[in-house]
């Protein structure tokens, strides 16, 4: 048997890994990964999710992910920083969303709106039922009738107590306006109370009466017209006027929004215990991972895209100074029975 002393070892271990760095440099190495990649593929495909995860080690890292740490710290900010991507893109483009999605995903949204579910009646019912609807729709209501009822006041109206008092003599006028002023000022305070307690009946019966006939006809075609022409008034705006800046005010407290749902959400016992649930029946289906995917008309494409797209990570991984040393020692052992 042929013996290596030391020296001699260590220049083979050097000139294979100096073999190897030059191969993780070159196509060779990429093309072995392709094919790597398309065999991996072919597997995972025809495996089950059970056999390809650990479900404990799943389990355990849900937990860690939804642990209040990194919900506040991780999970909850990289949403809102999502959020924020695409809403500082989306507000400052001109095109409206029906532009951006086409023809056929506008009509399909249109549809949609036309369908009798796509608004809750107890939706709009909670909606009417606000204190404050109601307050701003009585507000609007009494500027309304008080601009209408100074039109034709008798007290003030060209046509009314002035004209009348017009006619009367001269040292009889300044008594009756005097008198006239004073059950003005009276009738007045005693009149807007009252049109207001109207007003908060008329509105709240109003409210009640409408929430009860779009729940009876948001079949008929009026109303059907109604949701489908509004959903397409929508995506005929431009996105900068649907979508706020995450630079205002009212997009900041947004952002701060998505991020408080998020913690809240992952700290909710039952969604917790739903998601596990799910998880744990996704590992119990006996079928491959090909043929689940399908049942959501999912396809896999069998190209080199995703290949060439995580070689540049893959190639510094195998580079890391790790497996370097590790292949190092790998190959001083095959060596080792050489030595002297």
């Amino acid at each position: 048997m042929t013996h290596l002393d030391d020296e001699t070892r260590r220049a083979v271990r050097a000139a294979q890994l100096a073999w190897y760095a030059r191969w993780l440099e070159g196509e060779e190495a990429r093309a072995a990964f392709r094919a790597l990649v398309l065999r991996g593929r072919e597997r995972l495909l025809t495996a089950r999710l059970a056999d390809l995860v650990d479900e404990p080690a799943l389990e355990r890292m849900l937990d860690t992910y939804l642990s209040p740490a990194l919900l506040d710290g991780t999970l909850a900010p990289a949403v809102a920083a999502l959020v924020d991507a695409i809403a500082r893109r989306a507000s400052l483009r001109e095109e409206s969303p029906g532009a951006l999605v086409g023809a056929e995903a506008e009509r399909a949204v249109a549809r949609t709106a036309g369908e009798p579910e796509v608004v809750s009646a107890a939706l709009v019912d909670a909606i009417v039922k606000t204190k404050g609807v109601e307050e701003a729709a009585s507000g609007q209501l009494f500027e309304a009738l008080d601009g209408f009822s100074r039109r034709v006041n008798p007290f003030v109206a060209e046509w009314g107590l002035p004209l009348l008092v017009g006619t009367l003599p001269l040292l009889a006028r300044g008594a009756v306006k005097g008198a006239l002023a004073t059950f003005q000022a009276e009738f007045e305070r005693r009149l807007e109370p009252e049109i207001r307690r109207y007003l908060a009946t008329f509105v709240r019966r109003s409210f009640d009466a409408a929430a009860s006939e779009f729940a009876k006809r948001r079949s008929d075609p009026d109303m059907v017209r109604l949701r489908t022409e509004l959903a397409s008034a929508v995506m005929a705006v431009p996105l900068e006027h649907l979508v706020w800046s995450p630079d205002t005010p009212a997009g900041k407290r947004a952002l701060d929004a998505v991020a408080a749902c998020v913690r809240g959400l992952g700290r909710h016992d039952a969604l917790r215990a739903e998601l596990r649930l799910a998880l744990r029946q996704a590992l119990a289906d006996e079928r491959s991972l090909a043929e689940a995917l399908e049942r959501h008309g999912i396809s896999v494409p069998a190209d080199d895209a995703l290949a060439d797209a995580l070689w540049p990570g893959v190639r510094s991984l195998l580079g890391d100074a790790v497996v370097v040393d590790a292949l190092g020692c790998a190959i001083e052992e095959s060596l080792a029975p050489l030595g002297g």
